[in-house]
C-alpha cells in the first residue's frame, strides 16, 4: 500500500510492485524449502512419521496465503473493495464445499489439507488474473533493482512492529506462566481469548488503510480529516456496540464458552473486552506512511519492556487480574500516543479526526445502559431459562438492541461518509 501510494509513475509503480512480489515469492520459496529439510527431524521429535506428508503441504500454505494477500491489498487500493469481498465470498463458498466434500469422502487429514491447498492456489491465480484486468500484468520478474534496499528495510521495520505487537499480546500469560498456578493459568488464557468484537472495525482498517496512506503523502488534508473522522466514528461505535453488551452479560457467556469452572475469570474478561474498545483507533498507517517507522518500532518496545515489568508488579498486588490490568494500562498508552502523534504529524486538532460531542454522548449513554442493567437483569434473574446459550443470548441482546437502535442513524452516516470518500478518491 505505501509503496503503491508514493510511487506516481504508473510505470515505475508496476515494477516495484513486481520487486515486492518476488522479494515475497523468493522468502517464502526459501523457508518452505527449509521446512521440507525438517520434515524428518520435526516428525521424529514427535515420533510420529505420519506427519511427513502432511509437512510437506503444510510448508507452501504460508507462501500461498502471502501472495494472496499481497493480491488483495492491490484490489483495496484502486477502490475495489466491494468487487474483492463479492469475489471472495463466491471463491470462499466454494472452497468450503471442496473441502467439506473431500472430508465426508476421503476422511483423511492429509486429503483435506492437500485440497485446501489446491483451492486456496485456484484463488489466488484466479484473483490474480482478474487483477490483470482492472490493473495492470504482475510479473515478479519485470522488476526495479533500484527498488530492492528500500522494500527490504521498510518490510524489516514492519516486521519488527509485528513481532513486538504479536509478543505485546501474549506477554500476560508468558509473565503469568512463571508465576499463577495451573488452575489460574487456564482461566486467564480462557478469559482473555480475544472474542470478534472488531468485526467491523477491521473491515474498516481494511478498506480505510489505502486511501488514509494516499491522503497523507498527497496532502490531502481536507479528505484526511473528514476521512479519519467517518473512521473513528464507526470503528468507535462498532466496537461500543458490539462489546458493551458482552461486558454487561460477561456471567452468562462465560457459562455458556467456557463452562461455571472458568466463571471467577469474570473480571479478567471484562477487561479483556474493553481492552479490544479501547483499539479503537488503528491508525499506526499514518506514522509508517510518514517514515516514523523507526519511532514505532521503539514504542512497540518499550510497551514491551513496560508491560512485562508492570505484569509482575500488578500481579504481585492484585493476582491474575492484576496482568490484564496491566495490558489495559499500557493498551491505553499506545492508543492515546498513535492518536497524539497522527494529529501532530497530519496537522489536524484531535477535535478533528475525533467527533468529541458524539463520543461524549454515546459515553453517556453507556453510563444510562449500565445503570439500566440493574433494573433489567434482577427480572432476567426471576425467569428460569433452558440452556446456557438461550440466556446468553438474551442478556447480551438487550443491551445490544438497545445500543444498535440508539446508534443506528451516526453507524449509517459514518459509513455513507466514508463510502463516499472512498469511492469519489478511486484511481
Amino acid at each position: 500500500i505505501y509503496f503503491f501510494n508514493s510511487e506516481k509513475d504508473p510505470k515505475k509503480r508496476e515494477k516495484t510492485i513486481n520487486t515486492i512480489f518476488l522479494i515475497e515469492l523468493f522468502i517464502s520459496i526459501t523457508c518452505a524449502l527449509v521446512v521440507l529439510g525438517l520434515t524428518s527431524p520435526i516428525a521424529n521429535y514427535y515420533s510420529n512419521p505420519s506427519l511427513i506428508p502432511l509437512i510437506a503441504i503444510v510448508a507452501f500454505e504460508p507462501m500461498i496465503d502471502n501472495l494472496f494477500n499481497l493480491v488483495s491489498s492491490l484490489y483495496i487500493v484502486q477502490g475495489k473493495s466491494f468487487a474483492l469481498a463479492i469475489k471472495n465470498a463466491i471463491t470462499s463458498l466454494i472452497k468450503l464445499a471442496i473441502v467439506l466434500v473431500s472430508i465426508f469422502v476421503f476422511r483423511s487429514v492429509l486429503c483435506v489439507l492437500l485440497f485446501t491447498l489446491i483451492t486456496n492456489t485456484a484463488q489466488l491465480i484466479i484473483f490474480w488474473f482478474w487483477y490483470m484486468k482492472i490493473g495492470f500484468v504482475i510479473n515478479p520478474f519485470k522488476i526495479d533493482p533500484s527498488k530492492l534496499k528500500s522494500i527490504i528495510v521498510f518490510a524489516f521495520s514492519i516486521f519488527l512492529i509485528v513481532i513486538t505487537n504479536a509478543l505485546l499480546k501474549q506477554c500476560d500469560k508468558l509473565i503469568l506462566g512463571s508465576l499463577a498456578s495451573i488452575e489460574d493459568i487456564a482461566i486467564f488464557e480462557n478469559a482473555s481469548k480475544q472474542l470478534p468484537f472488531d468485526i467491523i472495525a477491521s473491515a474498516v482498517v481494511t478498506v480505510s488503510s489505502p486511501f488514509i496512506s494516499k491522503f497523507v503523502l498527497s496532502g490531502e488534508t481536507d479528505k484526511l480529516q473528514k476521512l479519519l473522522k467517518f473512521y473513528n466514528t464507526l470503528c468507535l461505535t462498532s466496537l461500543l456496540v458490539l462489546g458493551v453488551p458482552a461486558v454487561l452479560s460477561s456471567g452468562e457467556l462465560m457459562n455458556f464458552l467456557y463452562g461455571s469452572k472458568y466463571f471467577e475469570g469474570k473480571m479478567i474478561f471484562i477487561v479483556y473486552v474493553i481492552v479490544e474498545m479501547v483499539k479503537f483507533s488503528n491508525i499506526s498507517i499514518i506514522l509508517i506512511t510518514k517514515d516514523k517507522k523507526r519511532e514505532l518500532v521503539l514504542v512497540s518496545v518499550g510497551a514491551l519492556i513496560c508491560n512485562v515489568g508492570l505484569d509482575r508488579i500488578m500481579f504481585q498486588a492484585f493476582g491474575p487480574i492484576g496482568c490484564a490490568f496491566a495490558t489495559l494500562t499500557i493498551t491505553i498508552f499506545i492508543q492515546v500516543y498513535l492518536l497524539i502523534r497522527s494529529s501532530t504529524l497530519t496537522k489536524l486538532k484531535l477535535s478533528q479526526i475525533l467527533d468529541l460531542k458524539y463520543i461524549a454522548l454515546l459515553l453517556v449513554e453507556v453510563g444510562a445502559l449500565i445503570g439500566f442493567s440493574f433494573v433489567y437483569r434482577p427480572l432476567l434473574d426471576k425467569i428460569t431459562i433452558g440452556p446456557s446459550i438461550l440466556k446468553a443470548m438474551l442478556y447480551y441482546c438487550i443491551p445490544f438492541a438497545v445500543l444498535l437502535g440508539c446508534n443506528i442513524k451516526p453507524l449509517l452516516n459514518a459509513y455513507r461518509g466514508l463510502n463516499s470518500i472512498t469511492k469519489n478518491s478511486e484511481e
